[in-house]
């Protein structure tokens, strides 16, 4: 079973106060960023670009998409490779 106490403090309250795409892509990043580094890829930022004239769900439900197609090509490739500083010199 579920930790409730522990989804409820990581989770990010975004649909019930709307904002900028961009507020809540910078906010995914600043939450999760270290453990999902998908989120600096440029492709969110184009990602906010098509959708920054839209609502702001669709927007989200996108940028969702979008982790859901990461999670699922990252679970097929080996895991990477990092030199001492864990920066840099990526290898798959």
């Amino acid at each position: 079973m579920p930790d409730w106490k522990q989804v409820l403090e990581n989770a990010l309250d975004i649909l019930k106060y709307p904002g900028d795409l961009s507020d809540t892509l910078a906010e995914f990043q600043r939450k999760w960023g270290r453990e999902v580094p998908a989120l600096f890829s440029p492709r969110f930022d184009e990602i906010n670009t098509q959708y920054i004239r839209l609502p702001h769900e669709q927007g989200v439900s996108a940028l969702g998409s979008e982790l859901d197609l990461y999670a699922g090509v990252s679970a097929l490739l080996p895991p990477l490779e990092t030199g001492n500083s864990g920066r840099g010199n990526i290898k798959r």
